[in-house]
């Protein structure tokens, strides 16, 4: 299995999902284009084998994947993850299991979903997503690629969002809203109007803030060229 990034949340995802295969005699393949030196690696007390090169990476054979990567990272995520679906690997979808989901609900690949979170009926979630610890998504919302929802959010019915948004801690999206793709909506936010592309939105109810930087998916991204 390959894990690509290293960080804390590499650490979350193995402790909840990983805990019956540390001492498994197979190796974890950890892959961190940031980290170049066996000196500054991290300690995860698994059996693990660390990789520093794309090349190192390519001769492996074909398994599942995970791309360890959270926070606003959403459009990292999702980049590194295609890549890595093209060179032949399998993507991990990760659902806790004490996730509430129906039936009807659709994900895409490379999927996370964290402790007690809750997914009503028709629901459509895109590639490299994150739901974290607690959220709850309504019915029939839209979560396009990339799109990471932190702990303790409430995203109400019928809403739309955006590829690569994240929406902060504890913030609730009403009814029938839009929100764009690129967004940051700050912790503790309420959003009552639809928010446009490559927007930042904070406050009781949300306003604009500034321009985020706008993406370019032809972006060469660290590991891979």
């Amino acid at each position: 299995m390959i894990f690509w990034g290293s960080g804390s949340q590499l650490k979350v995802i193995i402790n909840l999902f990983f805990k019956k295969i540390i001492h498994d005699s197979e190796s974890i393949y950890i892959f961190d284009p940031f980290i170049q030196s066996e000196d500054i690696k991290p300690k995860f007390n698994i059996n693990e084998k660390w990789f520093f090169s794309f090349d190192d990476l390519k001769r492996l054979p074909t398994q599942n994947f995970y791309v360890a990567i959270g926070n606003e990272y959403g459009f990292e995520r999702y980049k590194y993850c295609q890549r890595l679906i093209k060179l032949g690997f399998k993507p991990l979808n990760l659902i806790h299991e004490s996730t509430i989901f129906d039936q009807s609900v659709k994900f895409g690949n490379s999927f996370l979903a964290m402790p007690r979170v809750t997914i009503q009926p028709f629901t459509t979630i895109g590639n490299s997503c994150i739901l974290n610890t607690s959220s709850t998504i309504d019915h029939e919302c839209t979560i396009k690629d990339g799109v990471h929802i932190m702990g303790g959010c409430y995203i109400a019915g019928r809403v739309s969002i955006g590829s690569f948004s994240t929406i902060g801690s504890n913030s609730t999206i009403l009814p029938d809203i839009k929100i764009g793709k690129n967004c940051f909506i700050g912790a503790g936010s309420v959003i009552t109007k639809n928010i446009s592309d490559n927007s930042i939105v904070c406050g009781v109810p949300g306003k604009f803030l500034k321009k985020s930087r706008e993406l370019n998916l032809e972006e060469k991204l660290p590991g891979f060229y």
